[in-house]
């Protein structure tokens, strides 16, 4: 072996020596035309600020970082940020199938804590598929890093100075099932074949390449990115998708650049001939330049380098280019190369039945021979490698012997990855590594026929025979080991096919949809053909139980299969013909009308047809025939839609294929022309359904943020204190919209409207609801919002943390959904930050939620305009009566993200933006935001659960304006006929009202209406006036649209809590068109108690849509029996939160709301926070007899413990058992439940006993426990205890910034 000559010895010192390198690069191309250029010192700098990121996120040297990217600019640029850092770099093909992602998961738990970069919106689906396969996204969600952070990062890295013999990455090859086989290449590795592979085809600076080959596969990687940059090399680089949907243009970039090197196996010279005849009238291509095409990867095909030389001859390409080479992964890369410029493919002649390992080849003069087999020679060993060819017993043969490739090398592998089994298997005693591979030696040059039966090669990837028998094992009435899968190489093409034996005896005909059922899943699971699906009538298999699939596989090539393949055949072919269209002309279809859609698919059909005849004329694919049937693979798909969409633009994707699975089907759906299809029957479901006999329902639980209040308490407060929180946008806000209009270009942000508007829209509480910080980013604040929102409300019910967990809740939201949505992306589009669809997607409103929580009711957004949120809740209670859901959360989500002042009205905005409802003054609604959420159950279930409620439901009627005056103008009829029907259902009279919450938006025409509709409908009852409040939340807070409604109830369920009025403020004169004297209402200016004779307290609410739905909910007073305090009962009070700021807060929060309602009972108080609540990492529990003294408990407590005063605080993190060392502090999950034991054996004796002098002993135990980790068994404790949930204090989340970040963009634009 003789010494490298690249005066360097690792790719880090490599390139860093690239620094200065400014007139060679890489040019990348990402579309049809659409290029970036980029230096070697551009690349070098940008990879050093990605290390900087990647060593944020606190990978270091010797870490692994599993590669999920598809784009070559992101993968080169994290790679050598890899390479700088002394990060072992893992590149795994990112693809939406199945069997990627079982390999990616595979990969991930052999390497055991590696890093994954991706993109982060490719995680919902490998989420998905870990939860449809049991596999473990925490593999990939713990430490996943999204490539787009990185790429934006500025702040260079520092670099590692790696050693020869350390691991520069990790090639895993194949291998989706079991333990997957990782070669590791060390830096040394690859210099000696970097070094190998440019010698043998005498590279220099003055060379281009222009490569299409992915960059997860080591021609591509190591041969055509590596090895090229290592020399200086100008590269092209074309995304590998792009090639496959377009391979043409891999012609029109070897013109443009005048490449001299080129690389491509078998199956991507025959695909560019494809497009070069589809485009054969068209191009001007020009391959002169080129020196070298060198082809490898697979076995090479003589026929298919002939066709290639011969059809792109009249385009300058000379023959002696063709360059057959032979390299495998565990090689790094090369180990033989032919001579350069020699003018014709050497190929040899042999016989076919001599190819048994151990004997001598026989050759033939003549190629027409029936038993002869073409293959091509390629080359001799290269430098720094050697190899020799084998029998059986590692005894090396003569020349000219058919026998086991071997090889040996400084670029040869020194092992699988953590696999010494296998790496001890591939090596023989003296050394030498055991390819696989099949061939013979001629003149000191290697010829390789295929490999042994355990792997195949399609397109260029690898795949071991087992993992797709275990695919096939997924068809019905196939199993393994009845299936084997080996490959061949076919006499007349030269080219690889897959042969798949399946048991199968009897009638042939039987067979048929056996074929059928294969062809089409191996389509849709891995893109691959199989091209002969063959009965046997057993699989032979070795005395240990192994398939010998070579005998399998020498039956075929001796023609032992021939009758009943033969016979299959012409089944299929029978069973095509049979279905075959006659077509026939319906009497519709005489008329023109008819006629033009009839000839329009016409035209389609036939032009699928021709496409199909030209990318797949092997499978003579008919009008009627499933494409996936008869066995056609991802590239040819992907060619047939590249055709279609450039016949008809837009009108087809390749996913529509498998939606419109035959040639009719497909231009069917181009055409327009809907598939006539039978009706399916209804299922009826047998549905648990609650008494429908005037059906109620309680409100559990509250939250609102509002303009003013960041809690249900808090807007409670201002309502009392008759307070209007309209105005200015904060400023923070504005600055944030400031940012986003100067990096569109504008100087200055345009004026912003006054209006109710909320805080910190900007921050959210990521960590808690497990969502990455820079997917938060993408989500939309509405999302985010409701979010924190609806978990509150549920905390505010008793039931957080996981009480609600998988359960069937129904989650309703209203949300205008085209009013503001967009304008959160398009802030992600101008800024650094990235965009997903699901974070813009309105619908994960409520989905988050139900995602996050494991909701099994209903998730559903709901828009009526302004009246969507109470649609949502009269959704929700019909989700209620049907059995939907055994509760529902129902919400309103309004954001005005940019309240620009542009002059547009719809015609009822108020001109200074406050709303004054019912006032001679008003001239119009003011704006507002609002994200609101109630719980609701049945009032039935709720007693029974002792919950807390502030109000019962009675009844919600909807209905429609239907054609009045105008869409958006209300009409008066159907506002009363709604009231009318809401008394009806409930059976109350109007008189049993004692207060309206109107819809009240102070326009000059809806408030008159309004009154005058409830007004007729309360006259049907009574002719008793000015007994009935009547006023408008919109006077303090604006008109919240979609969030109105429900606002509006959560006004009123305070009122009736709190048995109080508040005023309608901004009110100087009343609306002289109102007559309040003559009506049965009273206009409420002022705060008062809420006196009336008609107990209990009911009041309706309306809410009216600008879309013409009408809602009306009649809320009723609960009355709570009145329970005496337990006296001198020992309970304890727990706590928690995530920080120990926050457990300080809380508790602080929790002192002054008891403070405050100091007559709320103990045990309330401690079922609510023991059972009700989420526990999290720092706790707090103290043992108390009465609120007063948990008062003045909460009061001493500074963050500390106290025995004497019973209150313990602790820290609790829970680890694996399986460790080295444990922390201090640190608790592992088995002694979690020998603490969990403990406390349910303290409970259980106590309750035995019944002793009252141990009640204090027990309530300290637990205490201690409970700050330890342990969660004690609370239903028990308080089971024979007379409480009920109550209303506290709820989780405050960690406000972080969530928020597009502008600065700069125009620097990184710039920028490469």
């Amino acid at each position: 072996m003789t010494e490298h000559q690249l005066g360097f010895d690792t790719l880090t010192e490599m390139f860093t020596a690239k620094d200065i390198e400014t007139e060679r690069g890489i040019t990348f191309v990402s579309g049809k035309s659409e290029e970036v250029y980029c230096s070697f010192h551009e690349i070098y700098r940008k990879a050093l600020s990605i290390l900087g990121y990647l060593q944020s996120e606190g990978i270091r040297s010797k870490d692994k970082l599993v590669f999920q990217l598809d784009e070559n600019y992101e993968f080169i640029h994290v790679f050598w940020a890899c390479m700088l850092g002394g990060i072992i770099a893992v590149p795994i093909v990112s693809e939406d199938k199945n069997e990627y992602k079982r390999k990616l998961y595979n990969v991930l738990t052999l390497l055991e804590n590696a890093y994954v970069i991706g993109h982060e919106d490719s995680l919902p689906k490998l989420r998905e598929y870990a939860e449809q396969e049991g596999a473990d996204f925490e593999l990939i969600n713990k430490r996943f890093v999204d490539v787009k952070e990185a790429l934006r990062y500025v702040q260079e890295g520092q670099i590692y100075h790696s050693l020869p013999e350390d691991t520069a990455f990790i090639q895993f090859s194949s291998g989706s099932t079991g333990t997957p086989k990782g070669v590791v290449l060390t830096h040394s590795n690859l210099i000696f074949n970097f070094d190998a592979f440019g010698r043998g085809i005498q590279l220099t600076r003055d060379d281009t390449v222009v490569t299409w080959m992915p960059m997860t596969h080591d021609m591509g990687l190591i041969g055509f990115h590596l090895t090229m940059t290592a020399y200086d090399v100008e590269q092209c680089s074309i995304n590998t998708q792009l090639f496959v949907v377009k391979p043409s243009l891999w012609l029109e970039k070897i013109t443009k650049h005048k490449a001299t090197v080129l690389g491509s196996p078998n199956f991507g010279l025959k695909y560019t001939l494809l497009a070069l005849e589809r485009n054969r009238n068209k191009s001007e291509y020009d391959l002169s330049a080129v020196r070298v095409i060198i082809n490898g990867a697979e076995p090479i095909s003589v026929k298919v380098c002939d066709e290639f030389n011969s059809k792109l001859a009249p385009y300058g390409l000379r023959e002696s280019a063709m360059f057959p080479a032979y390299g495998l992964a565990e090689a790094t890369l090369a180990v033989a190369f032919s001579e350069l410029n020699e003018p014709k493919i050497i190929r040899h002649i042999i016989h076919r039945h001599s190819l048994k390992i151990g004997e001598p080849v026989l050759y033939l003069e003549d190629a027409d021979h029936p038993a002869a087999i073409t293959v091509v020679d390629e080359g001799y060993a290269v430098r720094h490698c050697e190899f020799r060819i084998c029998d059986l017993n590692n005894q090396v043969l003569e020349q000219d012997c058919f026998g086991m490739i071997q090889v040996r090398g400084a670029s040869v592998s020194g092992h699988y990855y953590s696999n010494q089994e296998a790496t001890d298997a591939a090596r023989t005693e003296d050394g030498w590594f055991i390819t696989g591979d099949l061939g013979f030696m001629r003149n000191g040059r290697l010829a390789c026929i295929g490999r042994s039966q355990e792997m195949v090669i399609v397109n260029g990837q690898n795949y071991y025979s087992n993992d797709l028998e275990r695919i096939a094992s997924e068809v019905d009435k196939i199993s393994l080991n009845r299936v084997a899968i080996c490959s061949t190489i076919d006499p007349d093409t030269q080219l690889e096919q897959i042969l798949a034996f399946v048991v199968h005896k009897g009638n042939p005909a039987k067979f048929i949809p056996v074929i059928h059922s294969l062809r089409e899943h191996f389509t849709k699971a891995v893109g691959i053909r199989l091209d002969h699906v063959i009965p046997v009538t057993q699989i032979p298999k070795t005395s240990s139980g192994k398939l010998m699939r070579f005998s399998l596989r020498d039956q075929f090539n001796n023609g032992d299969f021939t009758e009943v393949m033969d016979e299959c055949n012409r089944l299929i072919a029978e069973e095509r013909q049979f279905k075959k269209r006659e077509q026939v002309t319906h009497p519709s279809d005489t008329d023109a009308a008819a006629m033009k859609p009839r000839a329009a698919l016409r035209e389609i059909e036939l032009e699928i047809l021709s496409i199909c005849s030209l990318v797949a004329p092997e499978l003579n694919i008919g009008l009627d025939d499933n494409f996936f049937q008869y066995g056609i693979n991802s590239l040819s798909l992907s060619l047939i839609t590249a055709h279609l969409d450039d016949k008809y633009p837009g009108r087809i994707t390749k996913e529509d294929f498998f939606k419109y699975s035959t040639v009719h089907k497909l231009a069917s759906y181009m055409a327009g022309i809907e598939e006539r299809q039978s009706p399916k029957p209804n299922v009826a479901v047998a549905k648990t359904i609650p008494n429908n006999d005037n059906p109620r329902f309680a409100i559990i639980g509250m939250s609102a943020i509002v303009p003013g209040a960041s809690n249900i308490h808090e807007f409670w407060g201002n309502l009392c204190g008759g307070i209007e929180s309209v105005g200015s946008l904060p400023n923070s806000r504005v600055k944030d919209i400031e940012d986003y209009y100067r990096s569109m270009g504008y100087e200055n942000a345009p004026k912003m409207k006054t209006g109710g508007y909320i805080d910190d829209i900007d921050t959210f509480d990521f960590e808690f609801f497990k969502i990455l910080k820079k997917e938060a980013i993408a989500m939309s604040p509405t999302q985010r919002l409701f979010l924190e929102t609806a978990y509150t409300a549920m905390e505010d019910a008793g039931y957080g943390g996981a009480a609600l967990k998988s359960s069937r809740t129904g989650v309703y939201v209203g949300y205008i959904s085209d009013l503001d949505g967009y304008q959160y992306q398009d802030m992600l589009k101008h800024s650094l930050d990235s965009r997903s669809g699901t974070g813009g997607l309105s619908a994960n409103i409520s989905g988050r939620l139900s995602y996050f929580m494991d909701f099994k009711g209903p998730s559903v957004l709901v828009d009526s305009a302004c009246s969507a949120s109470m649609s949502a809740l009269s959704m929700a209670c019909m989700g209620l009566i049907n059995g939907d859901c055994e509760q529902a959360i129902v919400g309103g989500v309004q954001l005005k993200l940019l309240p620009i002042d542009d002059g547009y009205r719809v015609g009822i905005e108020s001109s200074d933006g406050h709303t004054r409802p019912f006032a001679e003054e008003a001239d119009g609604t003011g704006e507002g935001e609002g994200v609101v959420a109630i719980l609701i159950k049945p009032y039935e279930q709720a007693l029974a659960d002792k919950d807390h409620m502030y109000a019962i439901i009675r009844t919600l009627s909807t209905n429609q304006d239907g054609h009045s005056v105008g869409l958006s103008a209300p009409n008066p009829q159907a506002q009363t006929e709604l009231v009318l029907k809401a008394l009806e259902k409930t059976g109350l009279g109007a008189e049993d009202i004692s207060y309206i919450e109107a819809h009240g938006t102070g326009t000059r025409l809806g408030d008159p209406i309004e009154i005058h509709a409830l007004t007729d409908a309360f006259k049907i009852h009574t002719n008793r006036t000015g007994f009935c409040a009547i006023g408008s939340v919109k006077s303090n807070i604006g008109h919240l649209y979609a969030s109105s409604g429900l606002t509006s109830i959560i006004k009123c369920s305070m009122m009736l809590k709190h048995k109080a009025i508040p005023a309608t403020i901004n009110i100087e004169t009343v609306n002289k068109q109102i007559s309040f004297e003559d009506s049965p209402y009273y206009l409420n200016r002022e705060y008062k108690p809420w006196l009336t004779e008609a107990l209990p307290r009911r009041c309706g609410v309306s809410n009216f849509g600008f879309s013409g739905t009408n809602c009306h909910t009649i809320l009723e007073e609960y009355v709570e029996d009145e329970q005496s305090e337990l006296p001198g009962e020992w309970f304890p009070f727990v706590l928690s939160a995530s920080t120990r700021s926050g457990l300080l807060n809380l508790a602080n929060q929790y002192y002054h709301f008891l403070l405050a309602n100091d007559g709320t009972r103990l045990s309330d108080i401690c079922f609510t926070a023991s059972l009700g609540r989420g526990h999290g990492k720092y706790r707090l529990a103290i043992a108390a007899r009465d609120t007063r003294e948990l008062i003045y408990k909460l009061g001493k407590f500074d963050g500390s413990s106290s025995f004497s005063d019973q209150i313990c605080v602790g820290e609790v993190r829970v680890v694996e058992d399986v460790r080295n060392g444990v922390q201090w502090g640190e608790l592992t999950k088995s002694e979690l439940g020998q603490l969990n034991a403990a406390a349910k054996q303290y409970i259980t004796i106590y309750l035995e006993q019944g002793e009252a002098s141990s009640r204090k002993t027990l309530i300290e135990r637990l205490c201690g426990l409970y700050v330890r980790g342990s969660e004690p068994c609370w239903e028990d404790l308080f089971a024979g205890v007379n409480c009920r949930r109550t209303s506290l204090p709820t989780f405050l989340f960690n406000k972080t910034r969530c928020w597009p970040e502008f600065q700069n963009i125009l620097v990184k634009q710039a920028g490469c």
